[in-house]
């Protein structure tokens, strides 16, 4: 099968979504989000999406950052409060029929809002969603060198064409 394309040009709602929910303001930075999408992606071993959004988040978190949250959440230099919510970001994309209001209370006790956890859990969302299509559909790992140099565009301008 080949493989199909997937574009985020004018009149993709996939891709002005996608632009709206991980490069526009929002409760939590767009690195946090970027990271999400490959933390995401490597508990679905999605090596495409994996590949482009460490890529993306290594930009604007730094390589080191990024690479020991792959690694272990536990053991990464990040706050508390982010490993905390990438624990309940793992539950959602491989347990989400076992959360229940007790780790909705943890995350507000971690100091995230309603609308931080909206932001977080549409994002682990889109990217089961994203890992999915993209490992049916066949689109295959590029070079680290080409998913860095679009991280680059995607960190400063969005995943828009304009």
């Amino acid at each position: 099968m080949e493989s199909l394309r997937l574009s985020s040009g004018d009149g993709d709602p996939y891709g002005a979504f996608t632009h709206a929910l991980m490069h526009e303001a929002g409760p939590i930075s767009a690195g946090l989000r970027e990271l999400i999408a490959a933390y995401v992606s490597s508990l679905n071993d999605c090596g495409f999406c994996l590949a482009s959004h460490r890529a993306i988040s290594s930009h604007l978190l730094g390589d080191e950052v990024v690479a020991a949250v792959l690694k272990d959440v536990d053991t990464a230099p990040i706050p508390q409060e982010e490993k905390i919510l990438l624990h309940f970001i793992r539950k959602v994309t491989l347990e989400s029929s076992s959360i229940t209001p007790r780790d909705i209370e943890e995350q507000h006790r971690a100091g995230w809002s309603d609308e931080a956890l909206y932001y977080a859990i549409t994002v682990a969302a889109l990217f089961n969603f994203y890992n999915r299509w993209i490992s049916g559909t066949g689109v295959h790992v590029v070079s680290e060198e080409g998913h860095r140099h679009h991280a680059a565009v995607i960190a400063s301008r969005g995943y828009t064409r304009a």
